[in-house]
């Protein structure tokens, strides 16, 4: 479950855009961490600097997951160019938005799950050496 769903406070209405992107910036943070867990899990010491979708690749995210995430990126990418201010082009970035928390969703859970698993792999392994 991503960073956005876990959030004590209720909603009555939907999420502003203001504060859909806010959850995005915060899910974008999650899977950075969850990123950097799955590298060190690899002894692999990696940086922000590294393209997440390359980050997603080496933490064995699926390779369509990874292509999704990449087609995402230069939407937003192409969105962000734009000077357009017009309801289209607003509705486009809102519609970026939902697709995106989305997929930040789903890609959270599998690193956590991925790193639950690992962990509990390391134990084991850890307690059999004992």
């Amino acid at each position: 479950m991503t960073s956005n769903q876990e959030d004590p406070i209720e909603f009555s209405e939907p999420p502003s855009a203001t504060l859909g992107l806010l959850y995005l910036m915060v899910d974008l943070e999650v899977l950075g961490a969850e990123l950097q867990v799955a590298d060190d899990a690899i002894g692999r010491h990696s940086t922000y600097r590294d393209p997440v979708a390359d980050r997603l690749t080496r933490a064995g995210v699926h390779a369509k997951k990874v292509e999704g995430f990449r087609a995402w990126e230069e939407t937003i990418s192409d969105l962000i160019s734009s000077n357009s201010r017009d309801k289209d082009h607003l509705a486009k970035i809102a519609a970026a938005e939902k697709a995106g928390l989305t997929l930040l969703e789903g890609l959270i859970d599998e690193l956590k799950k991925r790193n639950q698993q690992e962990c509990t792999t390391s134990n084991l392994m850890s307690n059999l050496a004992a």
